[in-house]
């Protein structure tokens, strides 16, 4: 867990950075069929598309909460290691990615949350690494909604104060959909909900002051959240 808060935070400040550096590349012109506007004494008509409907590459930070269900098997083995795993958590998205066309986007997305064991000494991590690929319904207008799966891995991440983390951990898909409202040619605020289905490999939970546990089971995580989104 300690390993993982580093990178995420490294990650975090780099992708944090290329957006606040992107403010100065930011358009400022109007979204869709704006009204006239006069030039040279004579009325002409400007219409602007919104850059975001078109190719380019972009970056999205955000804030998500995750509601994570397992199986019976899985909770049962966690107790029994001690652990009272607290369902909901908060955490940060970091999203990286293309946008093909006006309908199509591929995306690298990493996900993270904070979950109370009920336990002074132990903290908790949910984390998810998809690739995902967003079909936008509505390109061209200003509120595009858009559906969205992926495939990747899941992990939650064990850290007591004293000895190794452990880590559970397996194949994992989602799926979803939100809606994109851009406030600019360069900028979007985006609200979503996924569904991710994780696959935890057998482990064992080994963690101090607890006899070790076989873990096995399947989980279903919920997130909702909103992120801001750059385009370059």
């Amino acid at each position: 867990m300690k390993t993982m808060n580093t990178t995420w935070n490294l990650a975090a400040a780099v992708v944090l950075v290329l957006l606040a550096n992107g403010i100065a590349r930011a358009d400022e012109t109007p979204f869709g069929n704006g009204p006239a506007y006069e030039q040279g004494g004579a009325l002409e008509a400007a219409t602007v598309e919104p850059m975001l409907t078109g190719k380019g590459v972009h970056f999205a930070a955000g804030f998500i909460g995750h509601r994570l269900d397992l199986q019976d098997d899985a909770y049962d083995a966690l107790y029994k290691a001690g652990v009272d795993l607290a369902r909901e958590g908060l955490g940060m998205e970091l999203l990286g990615g293309y946008r093909f066309g006006p309908r199509l986007s591929l995306n690298l997305r990493i996900a993270t949350s904070t979950h109370d064991t009920g336990r002074a000494d132990l903290e908790a991590g949910l984390g998810l690494a998809m690739l995902e690929v967003l079909a936008h319904l509505r390109p061209g207008e200003r509120v595009q909604p858009f559906l969205s799966g992926g495939l990747g891995g899941g992990g939650l991440v064990l850290s007591p104060n004293e000895g190794d983390d452990v880590t559970l951990e397996g194949a994992a898909f989602a799926a979803g959909g939100g809606v994109d409202v851009l406030l600019s040619d360069r900028w979007t605020l985006g609200f979503a909900y996924r569904a991710a289905v994780i696959d935890y490999e057998t482990a064992t939970i080994d963690l101090p002051g607890s006899a070790p546990v076989t873990f096995r089971g399947a989980g279903l995580a919920h997130e909702f959240g909103f992120r801001w989104d750059f385009r370059i």
